[in-house]
């Protein structure tokens, strides 16, 4: 799942670019990404309930999956205001979308490697390290949309930045959840 969101966020940082021709194309991709991770969703969910050897607690494979497709969900969400939303001067939203990229690369080796709990540490302490940035990046995007006097321009940031702002909170609660394995595997 930790791929297609990847997929997704990839998507969503080439609608900043891309011509209108091929926006709509980029859209149904991220729409595809989220079905297919509901598609995921339910294979895994049909597989915990028939399954009695896992690398983890299956209340844990499902808060991963859980927060894995809200964050899809809200980068879908997103896509629909890229670029419209954002004046090209900003990088704050190309910015964001890179390390929301980053954490969701760093999700994908984590799940990779959950058998395997003591390589996960470092990649846990990256992920803090993309949360802290990705903070800070929403904080000064935050600050631009504060100086733009059109309401309608205003809006719409807000609404494409409370949807990427989602998709990190979404990585962070997957990343806290993962903290709490560690420690309690420990």
């Amino acid at each position: 799942m930790s791929e297609l969101l990847y997929e997704a966020i990839g998507s969503a940082a080439q609608l900043i670019s891309a011509p209108a021709t091929e926006r709509t194309a980029l859209r149904e991709a991220i729409k595809e990404n989220l079905n297919e991770v509901d598609d995921k969703t339910y294979t895994l969910l049909t597989h915990l309930r028939t399954s009695f050897i896992n690398p983890l607690p299956r209340e844990d494979l499902f808060t991963f999956s859980r927060h894995l497709r809200a964050s899809i969900g809200a980068v879908s969400n997103a896509a629909g205001l890229i670029p419209d939303a954002i004046p090209m001067r900003s990088t704050s939203l190309p910015e964001l979308l890179e390390l929301l990229g980053q954490q969701a690369k760093v999700l994908r080796k984590v799940f990779a490697h959950l058998a395997q709990l003591d390589n996960v540490e470092d990649d846990w302490l990256d992920l803090m390290g993309l949360t802290t940035r990705g903070r800070h990046t929403i904080r000064t995007w935050k600050l631009e949309i504060s100086e733009t006097t059109r309401v309608q321009t205003a809006l719409s940031q807000t609404m494409l930045l409370d949807d990427l702002r989602e998709a990190q909170y979404e990585l962070i609660q997957a990343m806290n959840h993962l903290g709490t394995i560690l420690v309690k595997e420990s």
